[in-house]
């Protein structure tokens, strides 16, 4: 009989093997994951109902494609995507989905402002839709990493401006002119990378355009809301000039 030690080590052992033959499973002959045909096999699994083994490839894919070139958008939409359906389905994911994010939000407590790990999180949030739970660890964060405050801040901005919670985004943003100032920077090095790759070019110009025109909106909403309607209005006849968007005036209030 096995005493408990022994029991649990091989449970471990189990469990590990199963990885492992899950991750083979999607190995190209050379050897090299191919971790788009694992997120088909992936589905393929939750579709037929094998759900403990479809767990351990989410439960993997999570871990192992953190470095994988190209996966790191897949990695925290699609695939975290395929992990909830599956949770929808089999609770013993939605606790391992639950228990991936509070184990992250303790890494972020103790490791520092680490960009991915913070990504990690509000992904995580964003799927068990628990959103606005990413404001309350960026709170924490702060408080508990004051000097990594200003990183944090710019992890989590876009949903802390989502909530309208001008109350904490009065502590990161002092000049809305200054702040814009930055997004005209930001857009127009994404729009010079677009330039030296004419394939996709067109793609990453409009990618720089929504992203300045949806951050443009949030200052201009964080403006109003602290009563800088000449700074609001400003800022929406500025970035009309650079990328034209009809939802500027009305952000404005009029």
């Amino acid at each position: 009989m096995l005493n408990r030690t022994n029991g649990s080590c091989l449970r471990s052992l189990l469990v590990g093997a199963s990885l492992l033959m899950a991750a083979c499973s999607s190995k190209t002959e050379s050897g090299p994951v191919d971790f788009q045909l694992y997120m088909k096999e992936t589905e393929a699994t939750i579709a037929a109902g094998k759900y403990s083994e479809a767990l351990d490839r989410c439960l993997w894919f999570h871990e192992h494609s953190r470095t994988a070139s190209g996966m790191g958008g897949v990695r925290l939409s699609f695939a975290l995507s395929d992990w909830k359906k599956l949770a929808d389905l089999y609770p013993p994911a939605q606790e391992a989905m639950v228990k991936t994010r509070d184990d992250t939000m303790a890494k972020l407590e103790t490791g520092g402002a680490d960009a991915a790990l913070f990504q990690d999180l509000a992904a995580l949030n964003r799927t068990l839709n628990q959103e606005q739970a990413t404001i309350d660890d960026f709170l924490l964060l702060a408080k508990a990493r004051p000097t990594d405050a200003e990183r944090f801040w710019q992890l989590s901005d876009d949903v802390i401006f989502a909530y309208k919670r001008y109350d904490i985004a009065r502590d990161y943003i002092g000049d809305v002119q200054r702040e814009y100032a930055k997004l005209l920077d930001q857009r127009g090095m994404l729009v010079n990378a677009g330039q030296k790759d004419a394939a996709g070019s067109a793609r990453l110009t409009q990618y720089a355009d929504d992203t300045f025109a949806r951050k443009v909106l949030q200052l201009i909403g964080f403006a109003v809301a602290t009563n800088n309607k000449d700074g609001a209005k400003k800022l929406a006849d500025e970035a009309e000039t650079v990328v034209p968007d009809t939802r500027y005036a009305l952000a404005l209030g009029n």
